[in-house]
């Protein structure tokens, strides 16, 4: 896995045992560092750092 490497909002949703729309409502309001929406209109763009994904779920593991 690159820094670079992005997945998709269900795939990002599944590891962390969240409904698809939730995630994004997490990612428009901030809430998740690892992810950001790009508005085109009435199209939305959502990029989610896989890294970023990986050591946020790590930390809320150590943080149980």
């Amino acid at each position: 896995m690159e820094e670079g490497d992005t997945m998709t909002v269900p795939q990002a949703a599944k590891q962390l045992r969240l409904s698809e729309q939730l995630l994004r409502v997490w990612i428009q309001s901030g809430r998740c560092a690892f992810g950001y929406i790009i508005r085109e209109g009435q199209r939305n763009t959502y990029y989610i750092n896989e890294a970023g994904l990986k050591k946020f779920i790590e930390g809320e593991k150590t943080n149980e």
